[in-house]
């Protein structure tokens, strides 16, 4: 896969996200509670692209602008990254940083 002007492959590129569907996530359901910043974490492709923590359970959803990534983990790449940002309130948001391992 490759894009840009540059020809750059977007499969070797580092991302940040903003996790959607937390409230749902097997974390929240496990924990009631918030990860911590600094939480490391894998990207998976299950339904949607997801974020992993280290104890096997989903986080979030990455948003549809990342669905490039189900192609470039299917020809093999893999991402592994960590929480930058989380804020609560009515409705969490959980910042991520990865990048390909």
């Amino acid at each position: 896969m490759s894009g840009g002007s540059g020809g750059q492959n977007i499969c070797d590129l580092a991302f940040s996200a903003i996790l959607e569907d937390f409230e749902r996530s097997e974390f929240y359901t496990q924990h009631a509670a918030l990860p911590k910043v600094g939480t490391g974490i894998t990207i998976e492709k299950g339904k949607r692209i997801v974020a992993r923590a280290a104890s096997g359970e989903t986080i979030g959803n990455l948003p549809t602008e990342k669905n490039y990534l189900a192609g470039c983990i299917a020809s093999g790449w893999s991402y592994a990254g960590q929480i930058t940002k989380v804020v609560g309130g009515a409705v969490a948001k959980i910042t991520i940083d990865a990048a390909p391992r």
